[in-house]
């Protein structure tokens, strides 16, 4: 039992980890707060070398928490900051994107593929077959409404950013997988 609360505490806390990020323009003068502008990046970089140290030293449950700390991150960091992080994260969000027991590392790791997708493509280049693929399979096979529609907002946005040539072999694949989900609601 203890195990299992000590779980639901661990998980909620991560959920929750990087709250000043969402509603910005609460935390300002008017309101009595003080926060830099760069307060984002100096909170990351103090925070993200615990945290990937936990991450690589903790038990199954605990590196989903710490893995969506992470995510929540950088999912909120400006895309300049974002462009020099990217290449220690990548796989941290292609992994998380597999976690199907996790749907809430899955939910974010979507949001923060999205943002890196936007940010510095060129870097998800070399592992795009694999992040369609994902992708792919979670628009059509997710229990998750959520989840599936965030798998296609990063499709689309792939679509969007990446070059048409790069994704041009994928383009079959991608119409014959979509054509299940199209009356997805």
């Amino acid at each position: 039992m203890q195990n299992q609360n000590d779980e639901l505490i661990v998980s909620t806390i991560a959920k929750n980890f990087v709250p000043f990020h969402k509603d910005f323009n609460y935390y300002n003068h008017k309101n009595g707060f003080n926060i830099s502008p760069f307060y984002t990046q100096k909170y990351f970089y103090e925070t993200c070398q615990p945290l990937l140290k936990g991450y690589n030293k903790s038990t199954e449950w605990k590196k989903r928490s710490y893995a969506l700390c992470l995510l929540n991150h950088m999912k909120n960091l400006p895309k300049t900051v974002i462009r020099d992080e990217i290449n220690k994260f990548q796989s941290l969000t292609i992994f998380n994107l597999e976690e199907s027991n996790a749907p809430a590392n899955q939910m974010t790791a979507l949001d923060c593929l999205n943002h890196m997708v936007e940010a510095h493509s060129v870097t998800l280049i070399r592992n795009i077959s694999g992040i369609i693929n994902r992708l792919l399979e979670l628009s059509k096979a997710s229990p998750y409404l959520e989840i599936r529609s965030k798998s296609l907002d990063c499709l689309t946005t792939i679509a969007k950013t990446i070059h048409e040539i790069t994704l041009l072999p994928y383009r079959p694949l991608a119409l014959n997988s979509l054509k299940n989900v199209e009356d997805d609601r």
